[in-house]
């Protein structure tokens, strides 16, 4: 019998994981497939297999049609998240007389050699790799042969341009985008298990005018596409990217002095949006709309945070003050202040989206770029740095920072201080 390996965190299962199955069956004539979700997904940095059931049952629901596939609940069984060699050694021991295919993508083909005993899988596997755009197949095969004496086939599964990370990435923010990507059959256990943040989410929303919550739900989502390849923790990227501009609309007022610092209130818990402020009603039903699919835990989450948004002092650099550059500084604050995010990292990502800053970490660089090449933006040399991103983050980085800077200069603009440094730090 030939059987195929297919493994991943499946969180959620989505439409090429559907079609690469189909394929590949089709394909190699394979007689069966077994899939098996990983019990701790790599995204999931902290709450290891708290969601295994969910994928697992989503996974059911989308190949209940189709007999020959298994799935199977393995590293559940265990506890823990199994290498792939001991994946295709405990599949082996259960089918010992039997072929066995281990399926993969072409981007992880690429680096299947940096893998944990990569030659203990082409001692009992050969490997199926599915192709992948921007990455040379068919030469990482010829490597694996020579090194590892890998049998290696290539499906012809057109690949889609979709990822499990995107795809959470539109439930979290609401989209309806989101059921494009999915198997119908498994639609309604994953459209009611991925809204992790739907607290956050509701309020940063109900402090924008709709123009700048698209703007927002765009920067979000290119920040997670590019974050594919860079391969950043998912919950920073969503949450920097999320609350980047939280401060822009939001009505200030000034209470205070001291030094270089500048302290602030919110006016009135109110949106300032353009030109005119945002409705309370308009706040009022975002909330009570998100509020209908939230825990009782996180409608009171939302309850406070709204309270608190009206009642914290905030502090900026007093430079800032009346400059383009004062929310990035005040987003930060609400971020920690109000919703309770202290991860530092995730904080001067947004702190210095719009500015830039020395040493910036990948985060704030791929936040700060994900802000200037949304797909609504549109300006001369913007084609260039969203090709340079799909191929090096800090040549990205670089490019935006300096057609930034000229562009200011050009137009005998002020260049706030920490842009200068950030610019001359670079050259």
């Amino acid at each position: 019998m030939r059987i195929g390996i297919f493994g991943g965190a499946f969180d959620p299962v989505h439409r090429k994981h559907v079609k690469i199955c189909e394929s590949v069956l089709n394909e190699f004539n394979l007689d069966k497939l077994i899939v098996i979700p990983s019990y701790r997904p790599p995204h999931k940095r902290i709450e290891g297999g708290d969601n295994f059931s969910l994928r697992l049952e989503a996974l059911k629901k989308a190949f209940a049609d189709k007999p020959c596939i298994e799935i199977s609940s393995m590293e559940y069984a265990e506890k823990k998240h199994n290498y792939s060699y001991e994946i295709v050694q405990k599949i082996h021991e259960s089918y010992p007389t039997d072929e066995l295919y281990f399926i993969l993508g072409g981007d992880s083909l690429d680096k299947f050699s940096t893998w944990k005993y990569p030659e203990k899988i082409t001692a009992l596997a050969t490997l199926i790799a599915v192709a992948r755009p921007r990455y040379n197949t068919e030469d990482a095969a010829k490597k694996l042969k020579n090194e590892f004496g890998a049998r290696v086939l290539i499906s012809l599964s057109e690949d889609d341009d979709v990822s499990s990370s995107y795809i959470r990435a539109l439930l979290e923010l609401n989209d309806p985008e989101y059921i494009d990507y999915i198997p119908m059959t498994a639609a309604e256990i994953i459209s009611g298990g991925y809204t992790r943040y739907g607290d956050i989410t509701a309020f940063a929303e109900a402090q924008m005018s709709q123009k700048l919550w698209e703007h927002t739900k765009r920067t979000v989502l290119t920040a997670v596409k590019e974050n594919e390849r860079i391969g950043l923790d998912p919950s920073k990227v969503f949450l920097s990217a999320l609350l980047h501009d939280v401060a822009k609309e939001i009505v200030f007022r000034k209470v205070g002095e001291a030094s270089d610092r500048t302290t602030f209130r919110a006016a009135d818990g109110m949106s300032e949006a353009e030109p005119k402020q945002i409705e309370y009603s308009k706040k009022t039903d975002i909330i009570e709309y998100y509020a209908r699919d939230l825990s009782e835990e996180s409608k009171k989450k939302l309850a406070k945070y709204s309270k608190k948004l009206a009642i914290i002092e905030y502090s900026a650099p007093s430079d800032a003050v009346g400059s383009a550059v004062l929310h990035q500084f005040l987003s930060a604050e609400i971020a920690q202040q109000v919703l309770g995010i202290e991860d530092s990292e995730i904080l001067d990502a947004i702190r210095f989206h719009t500015t830039a800053k020395p040493d910036m970490s990948e985060l704030g660089m791929l936040i700060y770029l994900a802000d200037k090449i949304e797909p609504e933006r549109d300006y001369e040399g913007v084609a260039l740095i969203r090709a340079a991103i799909r191929e090096d983050l800090y040549r990205a980085y670089n490019v935006c920072l300096e057609r930034g800077y000229k562009h200011l200069l050009s137009r005998s603009a002020s260049i706030y201080p920490l842009t200068n440094d950030a610019y001359l730090s670079n050259r």
